[in-house]
């Protein structure tokens, strides 16, 4: 299993959302699986929304060891944007 973050190019929503974490099974094959679906508008709402309105989006973070604990982690801490290498400049 695999957690991964996806950064949008600009805010999605109306409060400033541009981050979707999320988690697929069978590692990185697993992840291209789930953004192909993303991209198609099938999975989660802030990535449909941002492909509805033309928004890019890019897989920003992958943990390969990752499991829905780490996910839950993640999501608690909030914040993606320090995690995120292109919201903080290291990308």
């Amino acid at each position: 299993m695999a957690v991964y973050l996806l950064c949008c190019s600009r805010p999605v929503a109306l409060h400033g959302a541009r981050h979707y974490l999320g988690y697929a099974k069978g590692g990185l094959e697993g992840v291209q699986r789930r953004l192909r679906k993303h991209l198609r508008r099938k999975g989660g709402r802030l990535p449909a929304v941002a492909v509805a309105r033309g928004i890019p989006i890019r897989l920003a973070r992958v943990w390969l060891d990752g499991d829905r604990s780490l996910e839950a982690r993640l999501r608690k801490r909030g914040a993606y944007a320090r995690i995120c290498p292109y919201c903080d400049g290291s990308a």
